[in-house]
């Protein structure tokens, strides 16, 4: 007859054999991907209005996990493969470059003008075998007028790797940051 601690320890040894604790397989190595940081195509903008850049809101599904477009309807996500900060933080700090960098427009810390932006695309299609970033932006300046767009690019993968995408997602949000910067400068935000 088993003792009462030797049959509570087998039974747990046995549990977790039936369960997968002891496992053969490796565990996941996941690895981190930067978007490829793209020089600015953007030319300074005299007289532009200073602009106070809002924190990004992005759809919920774009976390760091690497997202894949698969189908109109389907979308996937690599565990393995993960971007090194939130997307919505990609997104501003490329912004901030190009905002407040070569594209010299001034930067507030508060108060009017203020652009707010909504992130929902930040990812790979395979179908079309393209990556693709793409936000609203919503500009309201002193007046409390508003201007609405959408801005969106593209760009080519070279495979279907991760680092292929990070490289062309850094050219997509280095595009959509540049429209985002002229439209901003070229409008009257005061």
């Amino acid at each position: 007859m088993l003792r009462p601690i030797r049959r509570a320890a087998l039974l747990g040894c046995a549990f977790a054999l039936l369960t997968g604790c002891f496992s053969t397989e490796p565990p996941l190595r996941i690895r981190y991907f930067r978007p490829a940081t793209v020089a600015s195509g953007i030319q300074p903008i005299d007289d532009a209005p200073a602009v106070r850049l809002m924190p990004i809101d992005a759809a919920r599904e774009l976390g760091v996990e690497m997202l894949w477009t698969t189908s109109p309807v389907e979308v996937g996500f690599d565990e393995a493969n993960q971007w090194a900060a939130p997307p919505s933080d990609l997104v501003r700090a490329a912004l901030v470059r190009t905002l407040h960098g070569p594209a010299g427009i001034p930067p507030l810390e508060h108060g009017e003008p203020a652009v707010t932006i909504y992130l929902d695309r930040f990812g790979g299609d395979q179908p079309a075998g393209t990556a693709v970033v793409r936000w609203h932006a919503t500009l309201r300046d002193v007046n409390g007028i508003v201007r609405q767009r959408t801005f969106d690019a593209t760009t080519p993968l070279s495979d279907d790797s991760p680092a292929s995408l990070a490289t062309a997602i850094g050219t997509s949000l280095q595009r959509a940051a540049d429209r985002t910067a002229a439209w901003i400068g070229g409008g009257d935000a005061r």
